[in-house]
């Protein structure tokens, strides 16, 4: 229940794919379609991490302070009060989680 592209310039860029069974995201090259690494958005001091995602988006725009390099939001489709709500996750962290140039 998720897809998502994160452009670079050219044929520079990822894809983004949620993974429902574990609530992971896999990440491919899209200049030759390479497995680039696996993340998890973990708990963390101020909310919970994701489960059964509902949907991704990502842009690599320069957003404002909190995300000059663009963001990915995970629709999130169970916390903790039963809820759905969404995560909004600096793409510099997941960029240096994988180990991305």
């Amino acid at each position: 229940e998720g897809i998502a592209i994160a452009r670079g310039e050219g044929e520079d860029g990822y894809l983004v794919v949620s993974s429902q069974g574990d609530s992971a995201y896999a990440v491919y090259r899209l200049s030759d379609y390479s497995y680039a690494g696996r993340f998890y958005v973990a708990d963390g001091d101020a909310t919970d991490g994701t489960t059964e995602t509902d949907g991704i988006a990502i842009s690599l725009a320069n957003l404002g302070p909190a995300f000059p390099e663009g963001l990915m939001v995970v629709q999130d489709g169970m916390t903790p009060a039963g809820t759905q709500n969404f995560k909004l996750i600096d793409w510099r962290r997941i960029r240096a989680a994988l180990g991305l140039d």
